[in-house]
């Protein structure tokens, strides 16, 4: 059974500055109380620990992220944690030198959770610690493995196994015909803006408890820096992407022309794309959190699903469909994007149950847009719900959607030339709780704006809803 709009509404109501209005990533508030944590710190083949480094991190906290799945179990990932540690963000709380047998010890801690990590020139350490700490705790043993320096071309079918570390160098391709397989809990550190390739095919088994994270080298990062990603090319093998935590990457995923199914990845500051389907891509993006990055998902003369998605503060869109585009969208949380659906060109979306939180505008549409728009909710944006605008936008079906709480101008439907004058059918929504009287007020059609040179058609919106469509929503 899909949640009410009810409890959206008190959600909203009690919470509104945690899941609405973009409350980022903090650390988590100790209690106040000293406690010691020990643990002990290994190097693969018995080297000298004397230059490693012990680091104490807060756990990173992000509220928005914890109440929103909270609310719709059914997004994103059930549980995240171990995928969002990247201390080449991070300033570490303490720091401090083993012992010679590895020991290393850290006192009058209050409680709360941390991470501990290790460091040393040519080794990394796949698996930190994860600690709740409420009483004298040992975290245990942490693993420094030697790097393994990756460039250039695999030329043979490869698998990453679980707790090793490599080191990429240089720009890497996976040549046709041959697989890289990488595993859970292996540690990908990029040195510099590298890309890697996939011309043969790519699986990555990880979960999001144990994830295969990739990430920049800690001690070449400067503040801005990225990588370029991980691009599948066209005929690829089948790909499968499963428990991926991707931090710093221009575009974290790019798919053209192949068959790639994402699920339960993490993406984080991704600068241009998180992920990119285009030029008849076939596949999914599923139950996946992308946060705080350019660009949400993008859909380019593609079909892909994109469901059960949590998608937040992206500085651009949320989610885009261009040129041709035919994707299936549903059940996906998007809050605080600019915009949260954009559409350019020529596009045929699925749009249905929804959640589009925030931002200025909850759809932007431009020509030849014939989407199917049904069962969405439209949170609270700051200037439009929806804006169709160039011409030719005639969704298929643009009906059971709940407005609410929204600015002032609910739908803007904008044309030019000859374009965008026939009518634009919208019967049974629910407009922010107006009448038959205040919804003219909101909605900027035909009878506001028709001319010869701007001949907008008019938005049929009878019948309408006089309380929120209960079945709208993830």
């Amino acid at each position: 059974m899909r949640r009410s709009v009810y409890i959206i509404i008190i959600v909203t109501t009690i919470a509104a500055a945690s899941l609405l209005t973009g409350c980022g990533e903090s650390a988590v508030e100790p209690e106040e109380v000293g406690f010691a944590l020990t643990g002990t710190a290994l190097i693969e083949g018995g080297g000298d620990l004397s230059e490693a480094v012990i680091a104490l991190y807060n756990q990173p906290e992000d509220s928005q992220i914890d109440l929103t799945l909270n609310s719709y179990p059914s997004v994103g990932l059930p549980e995240y944690a171990a995928m969002t540690f990247n201390p080449s963000k991070m300033e570490p709380l303490h720091t401090a030198i083993p012992e010679a047998d590895g020991s290393f010890e850290f006192n009058d801690l209050s409680g709360g959770s941390y991470i501990v990590d290790v460091t040393l020139t040519g080794y990394g350490c796949p698996n930190p610690a994860f600690v709740s700490l409420h009483s004298n705790k040992d975290a245990g043993e942490l693993q420094l493995i030697e790097v393994e320096e990756v460039n250039g071309y695999i030329d043979a079918s490869t698998t990453w196994t679980s707790g090793s570390v490599h080191l990429i160098t240089g720009d890497v391709s996976v040549l046709t015909g041959f697989t890289l397989a990488i595993e859970g809990g292996t540690l990908i550190l990029l040195e510099g803006d590298y890309e890697i390739e996939i011309y043969g095919g790519l699986n990555i088994d990880a979960t999001p408890a144990n994830p295969a994270v990739f990430r920049l080298l800690q001690e070449n990062y400067t503040a801005g820096d990225e990588w370029d990603g991980i691009l599948i090319k066209p005929n690829s093998n089948p790909c499968e992407i499963v428990g991926a935590a991707i931090h710093g990457a221009s575009t974290a995923i790019e798919v053209r022309g192949a068959n790639t199914d994402i699920r339960e990845c993490f993406i984080k500051e991704s600068d241009s794309f998180g992920v990119y389907f285009e030029a008849g891509t076939t596949g999914s993006l599923i139950h996946s959190i992308l946060v705080d990055g350019l660009n949400g998902i993008t859909s380019s003369s593609s079909g892909p699903e994109f469901a059960n998605n949590l998608i937040l503060r992206m500085a651009g869109h949320g989610i885009e469909v261009k040129n041709s585009s035919l994707a299936d969208i549903h059940n996906n949380v998007l809050l605080d994007c600019q915009i949260g659906i954009f559409s350019d060109f020529n596009t045929e979306p699925a749009i249905t149950h929804n959640l589009i939180s925030g931002g200025e505008v909850g759809i932007h549409a431009e020509e030849g847009f014939t989407a199917t728009i049904q069962y969405n909710e439209f949170h609270a944006q700051e200037t439009r719900g929806v804006n169709f605008t160039v011409g030719s936008c005639y969704p298929e079906a643009f009906e059971y959607n709940n407005f609410i709480d929204i600015s002032y101008i609910i739908m803007e439907v904008f044309g030019g030339g000859s374009l965008q004058a026939d009518t634009v059918f919208a019967p049974n929504n629910y407009w922010d709780g107006e009448d038959a009287t205040g919804i003219p007020d909101r909605i900027i059609d035909g009878y506001d704006r028709s001319s010869p040179d701007n001949p907008v058609g008019p938005v049929v919106f009878t019948p309408y809803f006089t309380e929120p469509y209960p079945d709208a929503g993830p």
